[in-house]
């Protein structure tokens, strides 16, 4: 008898390893199903988010896509239009009256009256917001006027060629960009493709009128020198002098500066002034 129960006991002993694994085995399966449901669920929450994301976009997604539907006032590439043969550059805007589309309760001019004869230099003076850019962005046609007219030598400017129009206009911003490349491309820039090979003399002449010609030649590789990626390499009235130069590289009819010399001091903006011709 006790021989028998050695033997059951030795039998039970030898089955506590496989009731072990079995018992590990079902642990692990556990562990995992609850990973499973743990990621189940974040991926169910994360799907509702988004989907709700998605909803509360789907205005904004609308006003996106109904851009690519409009249709702009002002065809930049129209070939239409006049061409003055002997331009001379007189500016009238007669009863103007102008809001920003954007910002439609704020009036910008009304009834504004401005005469600019060929051949004048006009200061328009006034605070931030008062109108002063706007004045360049309806010469150059950004925009057009809501009421009244704005007349080049007495032709209303919506009648003429608008390529032809901003080619005879020389613009310099307040905000100004030099491109990756040398100084005497940078001045050339816009112009080169009207002509190719531009002189060198041509360049030098109009970056003496901007007062920029003898710090160029003070450079080692002088008009070859690279400016950098936006000018860099140069400070703020060096890069607004070569943005005059290369406005003034068009030989333009009519020259628009928005602030353009405020990072200059007086003696370069005295001088830049008056070489201008």
């Amino acid at each position: 008898m006790e021989s028998m129960n050695n033997i059951r006991t030795v039998h039970q002993l030898n089955k506590q390893g496989s009731l072990a694994a079995k018992y590990e085995s079902l642990t692990n399966q556990c562990l995992k199903l609850y990973a499973y449901i743990s990621f189940a669920l974040a991926s169910t929450n994360f799907a509702y988010m988004l989907i709700y994301e998605l909803g509360q976009s789907t205005s904004a997604v609308a006003s996106f896509l109904d851009l690519f539907d409009l249709i702009p006032k002002i065809d930049n590439n129209s070939t239409d239009g006049m061409e003055i043969t002997d331009l001379k550059g007189d500016i009238k805007f007669d009863q103007v009256h102008f809001v920003y589309p954007s910002r439609p309760n704020r009036v910008i001019y009304k009834n504004f009256n401005l005469h600019i004869k060929s051949g004048q230099s006009v200061a328009i003076v006034g605070p931030s917001g008062s109108g002063k850019s706007t004045l360049t962005s309806l010469i150059e046609r950004f925009y057009d006027v809501d009421h009244g007219r704005l007349l080049i030598d007495n032709i209303d400017i919506r009648e003429l060629n608008i390529q032809w129009l901003r080619s005879q206009i020389g613009l310099v911003n307040q905000e100004h960009f030099l491109f990756t490349g040398t100084i005497r491309e940078n001045i050339i820039y816009g112009c080169s493709y009207l002509r190719n090979n531009v002189p060198l003399n041509e360049v030098i002449d109009v970056a003496k009128q901007a007062n920029i010609h003898e710090f160029i030649e003070s450079l080692p590789n002088t008009y070859e020198t690279i400016v950098g990626y936006n000018g860099t390499q140069l400070s703020t009235g060096q890069k607004q002098r070569i943005a005059i130069a290369r406005a003034l590289m068009y030989n333009p009819r009519i020259l628009l500066f928005d602030e353009a010399t405020s990072a200059l001091d007086n003696a370069n903006e005295t001088v830049s002034h008056f070489s201008i011709p």
